[in-house]
């Protein structure tokens, strides 16, 4: 649940002001790669084989990351509709990993610590999920503790009346998908520690069960409205039932099939309570 959980983060907060990316996945995809060119010994274009230290490296991939959600953030600011630009983003990206990593994984040269981060556990749990959570909570507390959480609710709630009252919509939108883009740099390095390397996979993969975790959390705790506990049982849901479909051998096409299908009926459901939220308002 460690990559789903923090890309589900990342989703939740441009989603409470009604805006959608989906591009987190394919920039998660990315800063990977880009963090293991960093720190192998594979030669890539542009910077070779550099082997910085990984610590560094993070951090200057979480930084990629909060900008591409930069990129999305001042495109809708500029009018875009957000499903489009995030699209276009993903796209491009799922094309720029390729070239960058000229089509191979980069695994070559991953420092021991690194790789360890990705294997050691804190009792039963695995340190990559702890911290999946400790973010997810840092988010949690950013939505329900401070007025920029409740600045992004409102805005959701009715964007003109948020404006009316002195908040700044624009800038308030933009700033939730800086921070959505620097969860996703934060979701690429445990990713990283977690396959031992960076794989150009096809990021819209990662997108599809973490919308459905996000979309199911609006059924939960409170219903018709996104929020990190209910995605946390969300995703749950969906974890259990893609292991239990592995365990009992089903094909390979029935898992993306029950998870599509369970996005649906996240969604629908979650637009009922919605419609119910309105008319008792």
């Amino acid at each position: 649940m460690s990559i789903q959980l923090l890309l589900a983060a990342a989703f939740t907060l441009p989603l409470i002001t009604g805006k959608i990316d989906i591009s987190s996945g394919s920039i998660t995809v990315m800063a990977s790669v880009i963090f293991a060119g960093l720190i192998g010994s594979v030669e890539v274009p542009l910077t070779g084989a550099l082997g910085l230290n990984w610590v560094l490296a993070a951090l200057i991939v979480i930084t990629i990351g909060a900008g591409f959600g930069a990129v999305n953030g001042g495109l809708v600011r500029a009018g875009a509709d957000p499903l489009i630009a995030t699209l276009s983003l993903a796209i491009m990206l799922g094309g720029l990993v390729s070239g960058y990593a000229q089509g191979r994984a980069i695994v070559a040269g991953m420092p021991a610590g690194l790789t360890d981060l990705g294997r050691l556990s804190f009792g039963p749990f695995p340190m990559l999920f702890l911290t999946a959570a400790v973010v997810s909570i840092a988010v949690w507390f950013l939505l329900e503790r401070t007025s920029f959480g409740r600045r992004l609710h409102a805005i959701g709630v009715n964007p003109t009346a948020a404006h009316l009252i002195g908040v700044r919509v624009d800038r308030t939108i933009f700033i939730a998908f800086v921070l959505g883009g620097l969860i996703a740099g934060i979701a690429a390095v445990v990713l990283t520690a977690r396959q031992g390397g960076g794989v150009p996979v096809n990021g819209l993969n990662l997108v599809l069960p973490a919308l459905a975790g996000t979309y199911l959390g609006a059924t939960t705790i409170r219903p018709g409205e996104f929020n990190i506990p209910g995605t946390f049982i969300g995703l749950l849901f969906v974890s259990v039932a893609v292991s239990g479909l592995t365990l009992l051998g089903v094909d390979a096409w029935v898992q993306p099939v029950f998870t599509g299908g369970a996005l649906v009926a996240a969604v629908l459901i979650a637009h009922w309570f919605q419609k119910l939220a309105s008319k008792d308002s």
